[in-house]
């Protein structure tokens, strides 16, 4: 039981300690944020570069959860989780782990791939400005 409870304190300042973050954000102006993790970021930020009232938050890794996420969405208007799957896991465990679902005036939605095929630029054809 000390063994577990030690390797649990190791996470508590994992991110002072090591001097790194969670995520990354470009455009961090930007009203609307997409979020998405893995490759699906090249294409987003081909994008934002045609569409800068868009920006985009990457997730380098979930587990520990980077609290100062919340900072960056703090203020936003919409957030919109791009996943390669059905359900949605990321959208799930982010806003249940640091209560997104209750930020005054921030919409939060998705856009979910599971045909095993990758996020292409014409799949953000509905997000541009008309």
């Amino acid at each position: 039981m000390k063994m577990n409870i030690k390797r649990f304190h190791k996470l508590d300042n994992f991110f002072e300690k090591e001097g790194y973050r969670g995520y990354e954000v470009i455009n961090p102006d930007a009203k609307k944020m997409f979020i998405c993790n893995s490759f699906t970021s090249y294409n987003v930020k081909d994008f934002i570069k045609h569409n800068p009232e868009y920006g985009l938050i990457i997730i380098k890794f979930l587990k520990p959860l980077d609290e100062k996420l919340t900072d960056e969405v703090t203020g936003k208007d919409e957030i919109i989780f791009l996943e390669s799957n059905y359900s949605g896991q990321m959208e799930k465990y982010i806003c249940n782990e640091l209560g997104w679902r209750f930020i005054d005036g921030l919409t939060i939605s998705h856009k979910r791939k599971h045909d095993l095929y990758p996020f292409y630029m014409e799949d953000f054809d509905e997000f541009k400005t008309k």
